[in-house]
């Protein structure tokens, strides 16, 4: 299946700030691995990765007419890194990204922590 980005960005009033969500050993791995993807087409680091709530995701199989919807959730992107202030970057581990969740969507959040979840199409899900 293939994935159709949200048609524009999350509306949260901006990016969350670091330490406003943890992230675990297995999604800043997911996120390494697309920011390495990345980086292929962009050498020069013009972009930065993001985990990103969107508010409808829908996905359609290659000769399928019809889209499926599978509703909110979690998924990885990247955003030029001149659109980010260098206070909104978390670093881990040597990893830069960013958080863009809602506060309404965080506050539901029990954990606040974005983690691994195989059942899901971006591997993503907030716990």
């Amino acid at each position: 299946m293939s994935a159709k980005p949200p048609p524009h960005p999350i509306p949260t009033g901006g990016f969350n700030p670091p330490g406003s969500v943890r992230v675990s050993a297995g999604a800043l791995e997911l996120a390494r691995s697309f920011a390495k993807d990345v980086t292929s087409f962009d050498r020069a680091g013009g972009w930065i990765v993001c985990f990103a709530w969107a508010t409808r995701t829908r996905v359609k199989d290659k000769g399928d007419k019809e889209w499926t919807d599978l509703g909110p959730g979690l998924y990885l992107g990247a955003i030029r890194r001149k659109d980010a202030k260098p206070a909104d970057i978390f670093r881990t581990n040597g990893l830069e990204f960013l958080v863009e969740i809602p506060d309404r969507i965080l506050a539901q959040a029990k954990e606040r922590l974005i983690e691994v979840d195989q059942s899901k199409l971006d591997k993503l899900t907030l716990r």
